[in-house]
């Protein structure tokens, strides 16, 4: 997905600078005044990642009007610097209110700020309107034949990527799971990313026709099942005798999982359980990429998506934090402020809390004072080197859209190399325009925090309680299509889904509190972290699990999963009874009801961490 976007995003941005640079030297004009279509090549192929072609094509289509609009109006307002000023902040405000209304806001408002930060830099004259809208255009055709045409978005490659993916991440697990204790960090760090590289593809699934996302679907799930039962075996059998010859034979599934040619084992029985466990890894694997080879690609019928609240306490966050930055930065330097205000916006995008904002600022800080250096290295290497600094532009590029999902601070690391670069090829001195960046990167950074912090803060720990109530009720969710007779497998693969996004939201929750250590406190909010892992995984165990129908089972099922649905209830809030006691394991009768008793100790466990908490006043 990222090495797909990075080839976009530098095709796109290379052939865009490329043909500017022939009509200025066709034209005679600046270059400067072809400059919107290379920031419109950067920004937009950002943003159009739609799942479907006619979703995408909408998209480009509203952001090109956008990128018109705010280079014709600052072409009319630069010469007036209070109206500029009171411009960009109305769009500061504008941009974060709608940003959680509609999925497509924020695009459209990352061209606008962008755009407008550009043409109010530049201080172009209406006279070169035609020019600015001509480089728009090559910028916008640019990535329009980029996107759609050369390197478009293809279903069925697409999931065919994402799906070797999952088996690269099965084979980390695995070879995780070969040298480690149980609950180690080190194989949770990595169930953890093979659940996130499943969900990536279950997104692709509704570019599919219902009977080919139904068949993904499901031997997905198969095979997450299949691998979560082999390491479960695993450290039971760490002091067998014939350990030396299973360690080899998990290393090798390992390697062949990571290239996607685990091959399909003997379908003879055997008494070994780990052997049949590896079989059934094979078969699942097998099956999968069957199913994968067989998909027929459809696109889905347009749906109306749906509209979200606007966002009037980060609006008005971000629109105090722009005008003490504005402020600030201004008095640092009264032509580039707009570092600062834009440091603002970008820390704001997306950001639910606090300590959201106070994450994304020092990424974005560090980010910047590593490409500084970085960027002056560079400059001073590959002065009167065209060639040179042309490829290591193209790099910083790629290394721009590669990263900026993976980590945000070394996307705005390329960002700052990038400049330094830039700067130098027009034969100013990097070093002043640097570390003037540094210094309005800072004041914007400040301010963000500063307002974030005192004017309508949400507190981390209210979004993590939050994240950890709606993963309970998903858990409640899944528990009852597991346990419902009769079983509806697709019922059950979807509530599990749901549970693993909901966790992936916990997570995203926490990242503040879990990055670093730099304050004690930040244990009490991993404390019960662990506990709800582990009720998720025992979930998990028991989506995978048999039912029994017969009468008896299914009663003693129901009666065991209604004692785990009373904790959920009391965790929830809905309920102060809570059973007394913990379900016996029954693993040797029944996997289902071992699975149950381990939810249940999982969940007890839960309930005492987060009533320790609530005694220290956490």
């Amino acid at each position: 997905m990222n090495l797909a976007l990075a080839c976009r995003g530098a095709l796109s941005v290379g052939l865009t600078v490329t043909l500017l640079v022939f009509f200025a030297k066709v034209t005679g004009h600046p270059i400067i005044e072809f400059a919107f279509g290379a920031v419109f090549s950067i920004v937009s192929v950002f943003v159009i990642r739609d799942l479907t072609r006619r979703a995408r094509l909408t998209t480009f289509l509203t952001l090109v009007p956008t990128g018109a609009v705010a280079m014709i109006i600052t072409s009319f307002i630069h010469a007036e610097p209070l109206f500029g000023e009171v411009l960009f902040l109305a769009l500061v405000f504008v941009t974060t209110l709608v940003g959680t209304w509609h999925p497509r806001a924020v695009g459209m408002g990352l061209i606008a700020v962008v755009l407008t930060y550009v043409g109010l830099y530049l201080h172009l004259p209406p006279a070169t309107i035609p020019y600015q809208l001509g480089g728009l255009a090559t910028g916008a055709a640019v990535v329009f034949v980029v996107c759609f045409f050369i390197l478009p978005l293809r279903p069925a490659v697409i999931l065919g990527r994402a799906i070797r993916s999952v088996m690269r991440r099965a084979g980390a697990v695995l070879r995780a799971a070969d040298r480690r204790s149980a609950g180690s960090p080190r194989l949770m760090r990595e169930m953890g990313r093979l659940k996130r590289a499943a969900l990536a593809a279950e997104d692709q699934l509704v570019l599919l026709d219902e009977v080919s996302r139904r068949d993904v679907q499901t031997h997905l799930f198969d095979l997450e099942q299949a691998l979560r039962r082999l390491v479960d075996r695993m450290p039971g059998e760490a002091n067998a005798p014939n350990d030396r010859r299973r360690r080899s034979r998990i290393q090798v599934a390992a390697a062949r999982m990571h290239v996607g040619r685990l091959s399909r084992s003997a379908s003879n029985a055997s008494s070994d359980p780990f052997t049949e466990d590896l079989a059934a890894l094979s078969r699942a694997a097998a099956k999968l990429r069957a199913a994968v080879a067989r998909v027929v690609p459809k696109e889905p019928v347009p749906a109306s998506m749906q509209t979200g609240l606007l966002a009037w306490r980060a609006a008005a966050q971000a629109a105090l934090a722009s005008l003490i930055a504005m402020v600030a930065g201004t008095a640092l330097s009264p032509q580039r402020w707009f570092w600062a205000v834009i440091a603002v916006y970008v820390v704001f995008i997306n950001a639910r809390t606090r300590g959201d904002i106070i994450h994304k600022g020092a990424h974005r800080v560090v980010g910047t004072i590593a490409g500084l250096f970085a960027g002056l290295g560079l400059a001073t290497l590959s002065q009167d080197n065209i060639a040179v600094e042309c490829t290591i532009m193209l790099i910083a590029v790629f290394g721009m859209y590669y990263l900026a999902a993976v980590s945000y601070g070394v996307a705005i690391f390329c960002v700052t190399v990038l400049l330094g670069l830039i700067y130098g090829s027009f034969g100013d001195a990097p070093e002043p325009v640097l570390m003037l960046r540094l210094g309005e990167t800072l004041l914007g950074v400040a301010a963000a925090i500063v307002t974030a912090v005192f004017v309508l803060p949400v507190p981390t720990r209210q979004q993590v309680k939050v994240s950890r109530l709606a993963v309970l009720r998903t858990l409640r969710e899944a528990v009852g299509a597991s346990v419902a007779a009769p079983r509806d497998g697709q019922a059950v693969v979807a509530a599990i889904r749901r549970l693993d996004r909901q966790v992936v939201d916990y997570r995203r929750a926490l990242l503040p509190l879990t990055t670093g250590r730099l304050f004690p406190r930040r244990a009490t909010a991993e404390r019960p972290m662990s506990a709800l892992f582990a009720c998720v995984d025992a979930a998990h165990a028991l989506a995978g699990a048999q039912v029994s129908t017969d009468g008896t089972g299914h009663a003693e099922l129901v009666h065991d999963a209604g004692r785990v649905d009373q904790r959920i209830s009391a965790l929830l809030g809905e309920s102060a009874a809570v059973p007394a006691g913990l379900l016996v394991d029954a693993g040797s009768r029944s996997p289902v009801r071992a699975a149950l008793s381990r939810l249940d100790t999982s969940l007890a466990m839960l309930a005492e961490r987060l009533e320790a908490n609530a005694l220290r006043g956490r």
